[in-house]
């Protein structure tokens, strides 16, 4: 919420709302208000669908077959596969762009919660 106030002095005084947020190693100053959509984390979301089909498909045996393939290292194929089990309502908020500030993907492809209600009070998620 913007705030503008005339001073006795002529200078308008200008409040903002905003936040202070780490991504990509850098903090950030956001306006607390504006939806920020993370286009690594959706990439990633997307990569490990993408992945995942393929190995479902039969183009790859594992994920040791792909990561071999794509010529990447199998434990990066194995994090971003990890995605793939991710909360419904937590993949939503990244592409709406309303996921909780310091929400990362390094966070996400940690072991997480099997139960994707705990997955969610782990990362802020109000109750529904």
């Amino acid at each position: 919420m913007e705030k503008y106030v005339l001073l006795s002095n002529g200078n308008i005084k200008v409040t903002l709302q905003v936040s202070l947020a780490r991504q990509s190693g850098r903090t950030r100053i956001f306006d607390a208000s504006e939806t920020h959509m993370d286009e690594k984390v959706v990439a990633a979301f997307a990569r490990a669908r993408r992945w995942q089909r393929l190995i479902d498909e039969g183009k790859y045996s594992s994920s040791i077959d792909l990561a071999r393939n794509l010529g990447v290292d199998g434990s990066y194929v194995a994090r971003i596969m990890r995605l793939n089990w991710v909360s419904p309502r937590i993949v939503r908020s990244f592409i709406k762009g309303t996921a909780p500030r310091g929400v990362s993907i390094g966070a996400l492809v940690q072991p997480l919660p099997a139960s994707w209600e705990e997955q969610e009070k782990k990362f802020g998620y109000p109750e529904t």
